[in-house]
């Protein structure tokens, strides 16, 4: 169901097919984080997926920012 493809818009799944560009042979620094072999997302859905939390997170930033602002 929907609950299968919840991994493809997480920040790792999205950051892993970025970075998959430099052809590093698979596990080489993860730390031991092992993946089940599942194919990655595409580039453009990378993309678009961490651009919406890049987007997201500015927001979160300045509301909290202009909420703790003391000169405000």
């Amino acid at each position: 169901g929907w609950i299968a493809k919840v991994p493809d818009y997480l920040l790792n799944a999205n950051v892993q097919a970025i970075t998959a560009l430099n052809q590093l042979p698979r596990g080489f620094g993860r730390m031991g984080v092992s993946t089940t072999g599942d194919a990655e997302p595409s580039l453009t859905h990378a993309y678009i997926i961490l651009g919406i939390y890049a987007l997201a997170f500015l927001v979160i930033a300045y509301y909290l920012f202009r909420k703790r602002d003391v000169t405000g």
